[in-house]
């Protein structure tokens, strides 16, 4: 195999990878919204998520074409990573009043990137269209339904949570 071919088989090999665990985390993170707040199934697939997230931001910080080094979507990874281990932090210590609120909130909102960051990822790849102008209005559009859709839905999930309801 000559090296232009290496080069064309590593960089299908990162897309796969890339491609791979986009979808396993995307499917993993629906799956924790829907099932039964701190059931063994919850965090079973909590559990998934975080280490496909962590998949997904470590090979974001490999993609160094787009910009020829580092470049945004490495600091929207980074801060991607700040939000999991937010969340991640206090359901593993449970130790401090307020825990599952700051879990339920960090969690929802790295999932709400992360479908952000597919809905511009997915129409950047339309032809004839603007690059940025499609990842932005992807991203505002995404985050301003997802937020919305959290302030409206995660105080009735918190509640119900206390209740001992799901």
């Amino acid at each position: 195999m000559d090296s232009t071919t290496a080069r064309i088989s590593l960089k299908i090999d990162r897309v796969v990878i890339i491609l791979e665990f986009s979808n396993d985390v995307t499917g993993a993170g629906a799956a924790v919204a829907i099932a039964e707040k701190g059931s063994p199934r919850h965090v079973l697939l909590g559990r998934a998520y975080g280490c496909l997230m962590l998949g997904v931001n470590g090979t974001a910080f490999m993609i160094f074409g787009l910009f020829g080094g580092f470049g945004p979507f490495h600091v929207a990874a980074f801060f991607s990573l700040l939000t999991v281990g937010a969340g991640w932090l206090p359901a593993r210590a449970r130790s401090s009043p307020g825990w599952v609120e700051r879990h339920a909130y960090f969690m929802s909102g790295s999932y709400v990137g992360l479908l952000a960051a597919a809905a511009g990822e997915t129409l950047s790849r339309i032809p004839a269209t603007p690059f940025w102008g499609m990842v932005i209005f992807a991203t505002v559009a995404v985050t301003v339904v997802g937020l919305t859709v959290m302030r409206w839905r995660l105080p009735a999930a918190l509640a119900a949570c206390r209740r001992g309801v799901s």
